[in-house]
């Protein structure tokens, strides 16, 4: 039973699940619509591409996760396709991610994060070349350090937080 229900996700989550009736429609491409493996570059300013720098990502038809970074700071994103075409013809994928850096330092503070709205937009008639801009809306926490100078006084921590919006446009090659 518990074999069943994983290859049932595993199918599920990788596309294989087509209902036959796509399935025996002849398409009129035959270049498949979810490319895998992308490489490429991304700038922006925000959780999921913070400056500008490489990205990778692997993505299958309802799942994807990428990283992107430089050589100051890296991030993470995952995404969900919540509608993925099975058209052969479609050039548009939209998602929903979230994103965060992996390590910190005086461009992000710790407790940055965000969750946005995005699109892989497929060009060529190979669909290998891949536009992707994302907005997002950003939360960061900062930790701040007050001192008081005073007798008996110390220094305490304090939390900031604040909302802000961000974005990022990648460009890469798929495969």
């Amino acid at each position: 039973m518990l074999t069943r229900a994983l290859i049932w996700f595993a199918a599920f989550a990788t596309g294989m699940g087509a209902s036959a009736a796509s399935a025996e429609q002849p398409e009129a491409n035959d270049t498949p619509t979810v490319r895998p493996f992308r490489i490429g570059a991304c700038v922006g300013l925000g959780p999921e591409c913070p400056m500008a720098g490489a990205k990778a990502e692997v993505s299958s038809t309802y799942v994807g996760a990428s990283f992107s970074g430089n050589t100051e700071i890296q991030a993470v994103s995952v995404k969900a396709y919540p509608i993925s075409f099975f058209d052969a013809a479609s050039t548009t994928r939209l998602f929903v991610n979230y994103a965060a850096p992996l390590f910190y330092n005086n461009i992000f503070d710790p407790g940055t994060q965000g969750i946005g709205l995005g699109a892989d937009l497929q060009f060529l008639e190979s669909k290998r070349l891949l536009v992707q801009p994302t907005v997002m809306v950003q939360r960061t926490c900062a930790i701040e350090f007050t001192i008081v100078e005073s007798p008996g006084g110390g220094s305490g921590p304090g939390r900031t937080c604040s909302v802000r919006p961000a974005g990022s446009i990648s460009v890469m090659a798929a495969f």
